[in-house]
């Protein structure tokens, strides 16, 4: 933790803070370093961990997976983005998607079965 010259002497790194933004939301954090110009803080994102087990929805497919990385994406005069990689689970889809793709099959057999009974 770096320390300026120039800190409150009330303050120790790891001191808890609230940052209140203009939107009214309160970030809670920690203090890492501070001064006369700043400060740096950290928020922990408890329900957001590496390894976590996580199911992406992707075009009406669900593929379970991990939680690999997190990372931020941050431009001036845009909102913050945070990015999470999940890693697909080898092989294995959810149940539902396999009711899903199931229940597709069964619907194209039956179109097919009505088709060729008009026939």
């Amino acid at each position: 933790m770096q320390r300026s010259s120039n800190e409150p002497h009330d303050h120790e790194p790891g001191a808890p803070v609230r940052v209140k933004l203009d939107s009214g939301l309160v970030l809670r954090a920690t203090t890492d370093t501070w001064d006369d110009g700043g400060a740096t803080m950290t928020a922990e994102l408890p329900w957001l961990r590496v390894g976590t087990p996580a199911t992406v929805e992707l075009e009406r497919a669900l593929r379970p997976g991990r939680i690999e990385w997190v990372s931020l994406r941050a431009t001036a005069g845009e909102p913050a983005k945070l990015v999470v990689r999940v890693a697909f689970d080898a092989g294995r889809t959810s149940i539902v998607d396999t009711l899903w793709r199931a229940s597709a099959v069964v619907a194209t057999l039956a179109l097919v079965f009505i088709g060729l009974h008009a026939l």
